[in-house]
């Protein structure tokens, strides 16, 4: 990707974060897993990593299929959005009308006939290795979601950390914006080349995961990197309802020595309703 393509993205995403900032959740929480040392560094080094979408268990993250808006199969309406791009995309040809007809109709052609080509050509880069470009943080406002504590929290056997969300974004570890669900793949409008169409791609999720109530924090050109995260950012802890105690008291002992002013509870089962409740420690 070009230096000025990424400065554009840059700028949009540094945008959609202070618009973020007028409506964002208090906290943002991260489900971990004990044993796994990725995970087990963000609590005893604040050591938070970027995966890169292509190991997450959503085959479509940041790798969504190319869906072409219906425009881009209307030749009178592609050469026309082609002649209002002229000036700019092809300056050199402004003062030779009959080579310029040429080169839209040598345009338009290449779009209907591969548009996936076109589309990498004019971005800089393929589509569909998004996934490679991007590192991500997914973080949720629930601590106490019952499918999460299953699927990303070793089955109720990790820990979930909470994040002072103003503090956490106020470090600048990357763009931060709330995932976007859908029933249906964003289309991609070839010629329109607009940053809010990389946006779609990246924060756009299928319906069936909106109970995540995703944010993320997304890093251009640093998949399977680290960051360091101020301390202060770090509010609450809580532990699993299946954590080992042996794992517990590990963790119980590191946020006493490290993190004083921290929140600890355990996660316990709901008497009356199929819930977890969390049980204030100290």
């Amino acid at each position: 990707m070009s230096i000025k393509s990424l400065k554009k993205m840059t700028t949009y995403f540094r945008t959609t974060e202070n618009e973020f900032f007028n409506n964002m959740p208090e906290m943002l929480y991260k489900y971990r897993v004990w044993d796994n040392p990725h995970h087990k560094r963000l609590l005893t080094d604040m050591e938070l990593f970027f995966p890169e979408p292509k190991k997450f268990n959503d085959p479509y993250d940041c790798g969504l299929p190319f869906r072409p808006d219906p425009q881009d199969s209307d030749p009178v309406k592609i050469k026309q959005k082609l002649e209002e791009l002229a000036p700019r995309q092809f300056p050199n040809l402004i003062g030779n009308p009959k080579a310029l007809e040429e080169e839209i109709a040598k345009q338009l052609f290449h779009i209907l006939e591969d548009p996936d080509t076109y589309f990498q050509q004019q971005y800089g880069f393929n589509k569909d290795d998004l996934n490679l470009m991007y590192g991500v943080v997914s973080l949720t406002p629930h601590a106490a979601n019952f499918l999460m504590w299953s699927h990303y929290a070793d089955s109720h056997k990790g820990f979930v950390i909470g994040f002072d969300t103003k503090k956490l974004v106020k470090q600048n570890l990357g763009a931060v914006s709330k995932v976007k669900y859908s029933e249906e793949i964003p289309t991609v409008n070839v010629l329109e080349m607009d940053i809010h169409l990389m946006h779609r791609l990246i924060y756009t999720k299928a319906k069936i995961w909106e109970y995540e109530d995703e944010y993320r924090i997304t890093r251009i050109n640093g998949p399977n990197t680290k960051a360091t995260v101020n301390s202060s950012a770090l509010q609450t802890v809580h532990l699993g309802v299946n954590m080992p105690l042996t794992d517990k008291f590990a963790i119980l002992e590191i946020v006493k020595n490290k993190y004083p002013n921290a929140r600890v509870y355990e996660m316990t089962l709901g008497k009356e309703k199929f819930q977890l409740i969390p049980s204030h420690l100290f």
